[in-house]
């Protein structure tokens, strides 16, 4: 056969060979699977400033624009700090009130120094049910600690980095997950979410995500959605 006549030839045995194994072929896709998933609810919660992170929020605010573009970065960095740091009380009571209801909890949060200083703020009883996940793991840390939260009773909290937790991992033990901060990226934060509701989960997913009020996280509608 010319390599032209081989080719055709070769497409039409694939295709013949794909007819044949189809009826074999078990393929179920994510809109087939997600009918046999329990409902997934998500809540945005919108919380305002304390009077003094106000104040200071302001303040960067007022001086960020004058400011050289390598700068900014920083305090753009700082004004997320102050939003996310608002955010660890109200934090803390959905995650008592989920742990009262038997419930497993997944913090994200897409910068891991905020998870590092809710660990600093909550009380030391409920820190010692937590564990973190970050990218400053070892393989081999990643997964005793993932072993820990799927198996042992002690560990009712995982703080992780949604980046780190829209990538190949089932979290199917916990059905409560809360954004302390969204990564831009939609898709990511989507993943992150779906590591709760994969096959083998049986109660329902509760997503809540936490934002401030007149603040940068006011616009995460339009930039996300």
């Amino acid at each position: 056969l010319k390599p032209k006549q081989k080719i055709l030839v070769e497409g039409a045995s694939i295709t013949i060979l794909n007819s044949l194994l189809r009826k074999f072929t078990l393929r179920r896709i994510k809109k087939d699977v997600l009918k046999d998933l329990p409902k997934k609810h998500k809540n945005i919660q919108y919380l305002n400033f304390s009077n003094s992170s106000k104040n200071e929020y302001l303040k960067i605010l007022k001086n960020i624009s004058v400011l050289p573009n390598d700068q900014k970065i920083g305090k753009f960095q700082n004004l997320l700090r102050i939003c996310i740091e608002n955010k660890f009380q109200r934090c803390l009571e959905i995650t008592e009130n989920s742990l009262e209801k038997d419930s497993k909890v997944v913090i994200f949060s897409y910068l891991v120094k905020p998870l590092e200083n809710f660990l600093s703020f909550i009380p030391y009883e409920l820190k010692k049910q937590c564990l973190l996940l970050s990218g400053k793991n070892t393989i081999s840390e990643r997964n005793i600690i993932l072993n820990n939260f799927k198996t042992n009773e002690s560990f009712k909290v995982l703080l992780i980095s949604s980046f780190l937790g829209s990538v190949g991992l089932t979290l199917t033990e916990a059905n409560v997950a809360i954004f302390l901060s969204e990564y831009w990226n939609p898709s990511s934060n989507d993943q992150a979410e779906d590591r709760l509701l994969r096959i083998g989960q049986t109660r329902e997913v509760n997503i809540i995500n936490l934002r401030i009020k007149d603040s940068i996280e006011d616009n995460l509608e339009e930039i996300l959605f």
